[in-house]
């Protein structure tokens, strides 16, 4: 009976033990604390998140890195850290995140100058270009463009601003309508230029609002046209663009332009 009673304990001891291990390695596991993470952004609390998304980068988590590099990035937990946020990327690229190349790739490029490496950040857009990145490929393109980071080329700009326009994305429209207006590395064609600047701008890129203006006001691949000028100037002026502005920018993820003070 005591034996009996010996090996009953023991066995209750050692399912208490497993069962302390098993919510253990659950409570510690990374997508807990992505889980976590979520909640506190939920509540509002971005801090806490940054410090969930942490532990679970910690633990191997690429959903946890890339987190951790986007708040490092934005400084939205209120710590911004390029430094921080490229370390968390280059772990999250090492575990096959695209985006983290191409990430790592922005910020070289457009951060700060402690943090900018051009001809780096080319590197890493050619990478997720490679890997069917349409933002990536305009990047490259702008860089091959700029020559910061790449001998300047029109032409290879041009003919990856082509294959990115002929996917819809809407700033290698404009940068071939420039290009296609002045004729640096493809044939001159102010019509082209047109055509491009139309698309877009219907697509309410302000850039090429503010172009085709110029091109109505000019009589470039259009007949000139003062009042439809206007018209499209006042549209970019309502997105705070002008002449200004008129700069070459790379593309964030979403394609959008990543302009001064962005990164």
């Amino acid at each position: 009976m005591k034996k009996n009673f010996k090996t009953s304990l023991f066995v209750i001891l050692i399912i208490g033990v497993i069962g302390s291990i098993v919510y253990y390695r659950q409570a510690t596991s990374p997508e807990t604390y992505v889980a976590k993470a979520k909640e506190f952004e939920q509540a509002g609390r971005l801090d806490e998140a940054l410090g969930e998304y942490l532990k679970a980068a910690e633990k191997g988590s690429l959903e946890g890195r890339m987190a951790a590099g986007d708040y490092y990035k934005t400084g939205a937990a209120g710590e911004k850290n390029l430094f921080e946020a490229l370390r968390m990327y280059k772990l999250a690229a090492a575990d096959g995140s695209t985006r983290a190349l191409f990430e790592q790739g922005v910020i070289l490029f457009a951060g700060p100058t402690e943090v900018a490496d051009h001809a780096q950040a080319a590197k890493f857009f050619e990478m997720a270009a490679e890997q069917g990145v349409t933002a990536a490929k305009v990047n490259l393109g702008t860089i091959y463009a700029s020559g910061y980071g790449l001998e300047q080329s029109y032409e290879k700009a041009g003919e990856l601003w082509e294959e990115a326009a002929q996917l819809g994305q809407n700033m290698a429209k404009y940068y071939l309508a420039v290009i296609s207006l002045t004729g640096w590395g493809v044939v001159q064609s102010p019509q082209r230029a047109f055509e491009l600047a139309s698309d877009s701008a219907e697509s309410g890129l302000p850039q090429s609002q503010y172009l085709l203006g110029l091109l109505y006001a000019n009589g470039l691949g259009a007949e000139m046209n003062d009042e439809v000028a206007e018209q499209w100037f006042q549209k970019a002026a309502d997105q705070n663009w002008s002449s200004l502005n008129a700069t070459m920018h790379i593309v964030d993820w979403e394609g959008k332009p990543v302009l001064a003070g962005d990164v």
